[in-house]
């Protein structure tokens, strides 16, 4: 057995943060916090944009730098450099989630660029990329409800098109690639076509991930189904495992419509079903590599138990562990430091396009209970540990 880790080592956590930046971490951990004042913030950040009014200065010293890389790649490279001082690498992750077939392409071209950085920059251990950024959905639902017009099988076609250019290009460059999972509704098409993209490159290596969402009910039975059936073709099997994003929408929809929530009942179903996701991969990982996305320490101490109880060496290439850049430090700084695997989602992309996403990602730690008091809470510990010493 490994020595265990203290993941409530603050001093590691914030090692290379200066006094300064952690007040001011402090401060946005503050206002997303608080329900009124986070809100209160997104609505006038969205309606300064839409207005053009020029406060791009002002989120680049506050929320966009703290969970953004830049604007391109180029910006990056510094973000990527300082969390290498860690001994934490990177998913370059473009930011921009949704398109016309006039930006389709041109979205493939800059995720490409993820691809190719990830070749020449050993500080970089994955691209990822969403379906929506290169996919219209009312296609991705028909096709994944099984109704879709022939015009709409046209197009899904031109979807794949897409897909291939990058998981080939990832394939021929020695780059792994992330399928991010999105909601329910088109999830199907998404897993249909990724399961397509591990038959064609992952004989050899594990180079195609697909996401897998655990707050779903039937994503642990799925896990399992793709295994057997993905390892009785020689195919190798990557996924990333994460507990889900989109809960309140796939909530209200299936209200709304009239089906049955596909969500778990309850929080500790999804925990339970997010543990056991984690223990099925450990024990199959000859055709399995897992990227687990997780910000939740238990979990992350359950990984670390079942890596050392299976004999997997903490620098394994099968198995990384990954959080969001701003925040989870304590997660993922011990875990460097402690010589495990580790990547930082790195999102970057114009500011326009870059802030709902922000506002998604921070409305979803939102719903997770205690999520944004644990980041806070954590800061001032360490602030606290600083005036004391």
């Amino acid at each position: 057995m490994g020595a265990k880790i203290h993941f409530t080592d603050t001093r590691k956590a914030f090692f290379k943060l200066q006094t300064w930046k952690l007040r001011k971490e402090i401060f946005l951990f503050n206002i997303m916090n608080s329900p009124w004042w986070s809100e209160w913030t997104k609505k006038r950040i969205t309606w300064a944009l839409k207005n053009n009014l020029p406060i791009e200065w002002l989120l680049k010293l506050t929320a966009f730098g703290q969970f953004c890389g830049g604007e391109s790649v180029d910006d990056c490279r510094k973000t990527v450099d300082r969390l290498f001082e860690n001994n934490v690498t990177t998913i370059l992750d473009y930011s921009k989630e949704h398109g016309n077939e006039s930006t389709y392409d041109g979205a493939v071209d800059e995720l490409l660029k993820t691809v190719y950085e990830a070749k020449i920059n050993r500080k970089v251990s994955f691209a990822v990329f969403k379906f929506t950024s290169i996919s219209d959905m009312d296609v991705l639902e028909s096709i994944s409800n099984g109704n879709a017009t022939a015009e709409q099988k046209s197009n899904f076609e031109k979807i794949k098109v897409r897909v291939n250019r990058l998981c080939k290009a990832a394939f021929e460059n020695n780059v792994k690639i992330l399928v991010d999972a999105e909601h329910s509704w088109i999830q199907n098409a998404i897993d249909a076509v990724t399961e397509d993209m591990m038959v064609e490159y992952n004989k050899q290596d594990f180079v195609v991930y697909n996401t897998l969402q655990l707050y779903r009910h039937d994503r642990l039975s799925y896990l399992k189904e793709l295994h057997l059936r993905l390892k009785a073709k020689g195919v190798k099997v990557g996924l990333k495992i994460v507990r889900g994003a989109y809960m309140e929408q796939e909530r209200e929809r299936a209200e709304q419509n009239g089906y049955p929530s596909p969500i778990q009942a309850t929080k500790n179903d999804t925990d339970r079903d997010y543990d056991l996701a984690l223990k099925y991969c450990m024990e199959n990982l000859s055709d399995i590599a897992v990227c687990a996305g997780t910000h939740n320490q238990k979990s992350s101490e359950l990984l670390v138990e079942l890596m050392q109880q299976n004999n997997i060496k903490e620098n394994d290439s099968k198995v990384f562990f990954a959080q969001l850049l701003g925040m989870a430090d304590h997660v993922s700084n011990n875990l460097g430091d402690a010589g495990f695997n580790v990547a930082k989602y790195v999102p970057y992309g114009k500011i326009k396009e870059a802030m709902p996403y922000l506002f998604r990602r921070v409305d979803e730690n939102k719903s997770i209970a205690g999520e944004m008091s644990r980041e806070l809470t954590i800061r001032k510990s360490e602030l606290k540990r600083r005036k004391q010493n």
